[in-house]
């Protein structure tokens, strides 16, 4: 008899070994599959809670990696046959061999709409029967991550050579901490801004870490003085691993190594590198951002620069509908920059939503900028001659199988009347400074945008059979979208018969811009 199924047939007789409370229902369940071939599963099961447990024993590391596709065919014919809901059905992975699936394990756990466990056996040498079980502790969902820690750090130099010196001494302190995903971005002023004080600079990102994982780099580097605070003190764990990242960066003690240090975070890193004042000379990626052969230097930047959801007015994203873990990712991390304007973000995760419950296939494409504040977004667009200021998104679904595309394009538009502010008048600077203040400091940019005398547009339209649709603007109301009858023009109709107030509203950021 082969050792697997001594194995099975032993645990038939002694559930309880898996798990307190288990009953057998069968042994080799037969599922017949109407579209496929059909399976049995080594030991059927219900728990004290009556939910399905589909057991699957493997024991050499060739049959281990077959094990999560079998086992998810199984869950969902049992889906099938019995009408058993996700949350009813539970998977044990039985091994005695882990070293080749850990990671497929750990994925599956933190992904898989079923319940899974793993369970490393230890067989008696003579009777080669479980003697001993200990629970498989799959390996941590962030550290299977890619994505930048919110908090990037600049270092800033007089010298090229010493700048290098500090990028080896950094690499060196970091294999301390165990810290071994990051990049360094360095960049030199252009040839118009050598005369700055500082003309040489590595900008630094680093994956993100986990608490345990966070207090250990910091522990290694041997930099708990940097840390005057303890978890209880702070709301959330969010406030806490934010602070534990600071405390990893000053923990790095490089201030001897560079003259001088900046915080650093994508919207900034995004504003340096298109300035003009600095160009990227060259990027040196370690760990995890070294050896992703798909990882181009344009994804690389965009999200260094937080593209990918960690911006606060900036999102882009794109997948197919056979992606749905990307999909989700796309339609929960727009929404971080969407948060000063709940009617985009309100109609957006609409449009996502409804998509996603939809049966046919289809390309998405989301792009989304969406500054903080209306106001000084309208400033520098018109101080700077261009619209590439002011809010602006698109979605662009593109239907595989038929000859339909649909358009959501998200636009700033005039009313039709006169700003109400004070920053458009010939007030004093005192009370144009807390209107500014206010503006860029707790943001309300749909209000604002309206006793500015603008809104937050939404325009749809479609192409079919290579004929587009007329646009029409769309609104959210009642939990549906519907065409709307509201009347909006064009920015240029506003920059016309407003130009007065727009002059004086330039004229008055000027002189208070800089005290905020």
């Amino acid at each position: 008899m082969q050792v697997e199924h001594l194995i099975r047939d032993w645990l038939v007789l002694n559930p309880e070994f898996i798990e307190k409370g288990l009953e057998v229902i069968e042994k080799e369940h037969h599922l017949p599959d109407d579209i496929g071939t059909s399976g049995f599963i080594d030991i059927l099961c219900k728990d004290i809670y009556n939910n399905f447990v589909i057991i699957e024993i493997k024991r050499s590391d060739s049959a281990a990696r077959q094990t999560f596709t079998e086992v998810f065919k199984y869950a969902e014919l049992i889906r099938t046959k019995y009408r058993a809901r996700y949350s009813e059905i539970r998977m044990i992975v039985i091994s005695t061999h882990w070293r080749e699936i850990i990671r497929a394990f750990s994925l599956t756990v933190f992904k898989s709409p079923f319940a899974i466990k793993g369970l490393k056996i230890f067989l008696d040498d003579q009777t080669k029967v479980p003697k001993s079980v200990e629970e498989v502790v799959p390996i941590e969902e962030m550290s299977l991550s890619r994505k930048f820690m919110e908090q990037q750090i600049i270092y800033l130099f007089t010298s090229e050579r010493k700048m290098e010196h500090a990028r080896q001494v950094l690499e060196q302190k970091l294999n301390v901490a165990h810290v071994y995903n990051y990049v360094v971005v360095i960049l030199n002023a252009t040839e118009a801004h050598r005369p700055i004080t500082y003309p040489y600079a590595m900008n630094v990102a680093f994956q993100i870490q986990e608490k345990d994982e966070s207090l250990l780099c910091i522990e290694r580097l041997r930099g708990k003085r940097h840390s005057d605070m303890k978890e209880e003190e702070f709301d959330s764990e969010e406030e806490y691993q934010d602070y534990l990242n600071d405390v990893f960066m000053a923990a790095l003690e490089m201030e001897k190594y560079c003259d001088s240090i900046e915080a650093g975070y994508g919207e900034k890193f995004e504003a340096t590198v298109t300035g003009g004042v600095w160009k990227i000379s060259s990027i040196k990626r370690y760990g995890t951002f070294s050896i992703d052969p798909r990882y181009s230097e344009e994804l690389l930047l965009k999200e260094l620069k937080g593209h990918d959801g960690r911006s606060s007015n900036k999102f882009t994203g794109f997948c197919e509908s056979s992606q749905k873990e990307r999909f989700n990712e796309i339609k929960s991390e727009c929404q971080y920059c969407l948060s000063p304007t709940p009617f985009w973000a309100e109609i957006i995760d609409y449009i996502l939503s409804k998509l996603q419950q939809k049966k046919e296939k289809f390309r998405l494409i989301v792009d989304i900028y969406n500054p903080d504040s209306i106001v000084s977004a309208f400033y520098f667009a018109l101080t700077n001659g261009t619209k590439n200021y002011l809010p602006l998104f698109h979605i662009f679904i593109d239907y595989i199988d038929s000859d339909k595309t649909e358009i959501y394009i998200g636009e700033i538009y005039s009313l039709g009347t006169s700003p109400e502010f004070k920053m458009f008048t010939p007030m004093n600077d005192n009370e144009i400074f807390k209107e500014v203040l206010s503006f860029n400091f707790m943001p309300d940019n749909e209000i604002t945008a309206f006793r500015m005398g603008l809104h937050y547009g939404v325009l749809y339209s479609q192409i079919i059979n290579g004929i587009e649709s007329p646009q029409q603007f769309i609104e959210l109301e009642d939990d549906e979208i519907r065409l709307s009858n509201a009347m909006y023009y064009p920015i240029e109709d506003y920059l016309a018969e407003n130009i007065s107030s727009l002059r004086q509203m330039i004229s008055n950021y000027n002189r208070v811009y800089y005290k905020v």
